[in-house]
């Protein structure tokens, strides 16, 4: 089985998230059998397989695995150094709608990480641009703006808070919206780093140019992001 884990990990790097899925699957009969139901083992593999599902585009199963990991590691008293699952879990149950769990989770994963005897500035900020995101795809700016008021101050200058105030700046209507996303794509590394955040900026500008009445411009843009992401990780439905 640890075997099996270790390649589910290699296999997951390379984006074969199917073939990965399956060897953690028979990875937690021996994890179960020898350890059992309540044991740390499971619960990172839990952990990680509920990742798995909420890139395949499966919540519902990512909700069932990481809310089984986080009972194992609150029965443990460790749910502190397991933030992480809190806060996928949070991404899985606002897809399914269930946005007042979400909120839940997500606000206990970053007071978590805010107690770490050491905490992380760039995980904070992560979370609480994901948190901002998924308000916007409910269309509530107001909590949208309360998520990133928690943002530290002076304000991160990374690509991914510059996304999250360009998205709010076209919903908001702000003319400068096009013009911070085009120079943030154009600021964008075009290695394998960046570029979620390129298609997320590029599917925005789609957005711009449709919402300025250039309705051919933003579809072209629109499906060559499309085609690149199917092409580049065509096993990533979530994205």
């Amino acid at each position: 089985s640890a075997a099996q884990q270790d390649l589910s990990t290699v296999l997951l790097g390379a984006g074969k998230l199917t073939e990965a899925e399956r060897l953690l699957g028979l990875a937690q009969d021996s994890l179960l059998a020898k350890w059992g139901p309540d044991s740390p083992q499971l619960a990172d593999q839990e952990g990680m397989r509920g990742m798995v599902a909420l890139e395949r585009d499966e919540p519902a199963e990512s909700e069932r695995l990481l809310t089984d990991s986080v009972r194992i590691w609150r029965s443990r008293n460790q749910i502190d150094e397991h933030a992480a699952d809190l806060c996928h879990l949070a991404q899985a149950q606002n897809e399914l709608g269930r946005n007042d769990q979400a909120d839940g989770n997500r606000r206990e994963c970053l007071d978590l990480m805010r107690g770490k005897a050491h905490p992380d500035p760039a995980e904070t900020v992560g979370v609480l641009v994901h948190a901002t995101h998924a308000a916007l795809d409910r269309h509530d700016l107001v909590e949208a703006r309360s998520w990133l008021a928690q943002l530290p101050v002076p304000q991160p200058d990374t690509p991914a808070v510059r996304l999250v105030l360009a998205r709010i700046a076209q919903v908001q209507g702000d003319p400068t919206a096009a013009t911070q996303l085009e120079q943030l794509v154009v600021s964008l590394p075009t290695d394998r780093s960046s570029r979620r955040l390129r298609w997320q900026a590029q599917s925005l500008l789609a957005a711009q140019a449709c919402l300025a009445g250039r309705m051919d411009e933003g579809r072209r843009l629109r499906a060559a992001t499309l085609d690149e992401v199917e092409k580049l990780e065509p096993e990533h439905a979530r994205q």
